[in-house]
């Protein structure tokens, strides 16, 4: 059986220099980068007047909007309730009410 060379390991803080196979000492790159911090002022965090202006209006514009869409959405959903009533007796019935439904909507 072969012998079993050990390997040789540098100490911590060195690597081993390939060009002489011996422990150099490893320079630390945050020692070797001093970083430096600016120090930032705080800004408030307070939204200024044209901004709560904008975003008031925006808010506004959005519930104009929007409007249309939830007077459809009610409708459909007055329409699936109705349709889950529906049978062959009340038929003439439900078609009725689907009709004043329909009356008040475009009255409002």
């Amino acid at each position: 059986m072969p012998q079993s060379v050990k390997r040789t390991r540098c100490p911590n803080g060195t690597r081993k220099d390939p060009k002489t196979k011996e422990c150099v000492k490893v320079k630390n790159k945050q020692q070797s980068k001093k970083i430096k911090f600016k120090r930032v002022s705080k800004k408030s965090k307070k939204p200024s007047a044209k901004q709560i202006a904008r975003a008031k209006k925006m808010r506004n514009e959005l519930l104009e909007l929007s409007k249309v869409y939830q007077e459809f959405k009610s409708e459909q959903i007055t329409k699936k309730q109705l349709a889950k009533k529906i049978n062959s007796s009340n038929l003439k019935l439900t078609k009725g009410k689907l009709k004043s439904i329909k009356v008040k909507k475009s009255n409002k």
